[in-house]
C-alpha cells in the first residue's frame, strides 16, 4: 500500500472489465477483445465486480487489504497443514520461521490478479482434504471440494492441484477401500466444471455475447518452446498475434498452435544441445529468482499513485534494494536446500499425506516446463517447500545435537 502502486498491464484491464461491467458495458466480451481471448479471467473479474459494487469502482486499497488476508491465510494453511501432516510441534514452529522469511510476497499485496486469491483457497481445500480422510467427515470433504472448484475458477494453473487432490483421493479410496473417496475425486472434477460453465453462462445472460473458448491452451505450451526477449518461454507476444492471424478462432488457434509445437519439437530433435540450453535456461530463469519479480510487478514502469517514501524508493531502487536481493538470495538457496535434506529424509519412512506438497510441486515443475513461463508462477511452489525445509532443518539440528553429544562422552 505504501508503494501507491498502480495496476499496470492484465491487472489494469481486469479492473477497468469490472468497473465497465457495473455500468452494464460488456464491450469486453465481444468478438476478439480481451475476456474472449482470455475466458478463464472472468472468475477474477467477478470477484472485483463484487468489490467494486461494495467499495467502488477502481477500489486498489480494498481489493489490496483484501489481497493482505489472502496473504495471512496461505501462510495459515501452509502452517495448519504442515501441522495436520507431520504431527510434529518443532517442525511447526520453524515453518513458522520459514515463512516470516519469505518477504517477496509481501510485496505481492498489491498485485490484482487471480492467484493471489486462488493459491490460499487451494490449500485450504488440500487441508480440507486431509482432514476429511484422517477424520472420516463428509463435511470436510465438501468444503474442500468447493474450495478446489473456487481456486480453478480464480486461477485455472491450479489444475496442477487438482490432478494431484484427485490422485491422492484415489489412492487413499482404494488403499482403505472406500468409495466415499473416489465420490470425493468425482464430485471435485463437477466442482470445476460447474463452476467454469456458470460463470461464463452468468455473463453470456448479461451481456448477450456468447463467450467462445477463446486462445487454445495449445498457444501457451507453443510459446513455452519459443525465443523472448526475457528467457526462454517466457511471454513473447505470441499468443494475441497469432490469435489474431487465425480470426480470433479457437479450432484454428489450435491447428496453429499444434504445428507450431511440431515445428519448435522438430528444432529440439535436430539441435539437441540447443533444446538442453533452451529448457535449463527455461528452469533456471524460473526457480532461481529470489524476488519471484515482486519489485518489478509493483514498480512496472515506475508508475506510481503518489510520491514514495524515501525507504519504499531504497528498496527499489537503492542501498535496501542490494539488502533485500542479498537477503531474498541467501534465503532461497537454503530453503532449496534445507528442503533437499527434508524430502531426502522421507525417503525410507514417510505417509501419503507427507508427500502430498511434493506431488503439486513435482506437477507444477513439468506443467511449468511446458507452459509459458514466469517466476512469479512457481512462487506458490516455493511456498510449498517450506514444510520440508522445516523437516531437513530439523534433521540438520537433531544431527548435529547427536554429534556433539557423543563427542561430550
Amino acid at each position: 500500500m505504501v508503494s501507491y502502486a498502480v495496476p499496470s498491464a492484465d491487472q489494469a484491464k481486469l479492473t477497468e472489465c469490472a468497473a465497465e461491467f457495473i455500468k452494464g458495458d460488456f464491450r469486453d466480451l465481444g468478438p476478439g477483445k480481451y475476456l474472449q481471448i482470455c475466458p478463464q479471467q472472468l472468475g477474477y473479474v467477478a470477484y472485483l465486480e463484487i468489490l467494486f459494487r461494495i467499495f467502488g469502482p477502481f477500489s486498489y486499497s480494498a481489493a489490496e487489504w483484501v489481497n493482505v488476508c489472502f496473504i495471512c491465510l496461505e501462510f495459515y494453511m501452509i502452517y495448519k497443514n504442515t501441522e495436520l501432516i507431520f504431527e510434529n510441534k518443532k517442525i511447526t514452529n520453524l515453518v513458522l520461521v520459514f515463512l516470516f522469511g519469505f518477504l517477496p510476497y509481501i510485496f505481492f499485496s498489491t498485485f490484482l490478479y487471480g492467484e493471489m486469491l486462488a493459491s490460499p483457497i487451494a490449500l485450504s481445500a488440500v487441508y480440507g482434504f486431509v482432514r476429511f480422510m484422517k477424520e472420516k467427515r463428509i463435511s470436510y470433504g465438501i468444503l474442500a471440494v468447493l474450495c478446489l472448484g473456487l481456486s480453478v475458477l480464480l486461477k485455472q494453473n491450479n489444475l496442477v492441484i487438482v490432478v494431484a487432490v484427485i490422485l491422492y483421493l484415489l489412492v487413499k479410496g482404494l488403499e482403505q477401500k472406500r468409495t466415499v473417496c473416489l465420490l470425493m475425486a468425482a464430485l471435485s472434477l463437477l466442482s470445476v466444471g460447474i463452476m467454469d460453465v456458470g460463470i461464463k453462462k452468468q455473463y453470456e445472460l448479461r451481456s448477450g455475447y456468447d463467450i467462445e473458448g477463446g486462445a487454445s491452451p495449445l498457444m501457451y505450451i507453443a510459446m513455452g518452446m519459443q525465443e523472448s526477449d526475457m528467457a526462454e518461454g517466457w511471454y513473447n507476444g505470441y499468443i494475441l498475434g497469432a490469435f489474431w492471424e487465425c480470426d480470433k478462432d479457437f479450432e484454428r488457434s489450435a491447428q496453429r498452435a499444434s504445428h507450431d509445437i511440431r515445428q519448435s519439437v522438430d528444432h529440439f530433435v535436430k539441435e539437441p544441445a540447443y533444446a538442453l540450453r533452451f529448457y535449463y535456461r527455461k528452469i533456471v530463469s524460473q526457480w532461481t529468482n529470489p524476488l519471484y519479480e515482486c519489485l518489478w510487478i509493483s514498480h512496472f514502469e515506475k508508475v506510481h499513485n503518489g510520491p514514495l517514501h524515501p525507504v519504499v524508493q531504497s528498496i527499489y531502487e537503492g542501498k535496501l534494494h542490494r539488502l533485500f536481493l542479498y537477503f531474498a538470495n541467501e534465503y532461497q538457496w537454503i530453503l532449496y536446500g534445507c528442503a533437499l535434506i527434508g524430502m531426502l529424509s522421507l525417503r525410507k519412512k514417510c505417509t501419503l499425506e507427507q508427500l502430498f506438497f511434493a506431488l503439486i510441486i513435482l506437477g507444477g515443475f513439468f506443467f511449468h516446463v511446458m507452459w509459458e513461463a514466469k517466476t512469479r508462477y512457481v512462487m506458490v511452489y516455493a511456498l510449498l517447500l517450506i514444510p520440508y525445509a522445516a523437516l531437513g532443518c530439523d534433521w540438520i539440528m537433531y544431527s548435529l545435537n547427536a554429534k556433539f553429544s557423543i563427542r561430550k562422552k
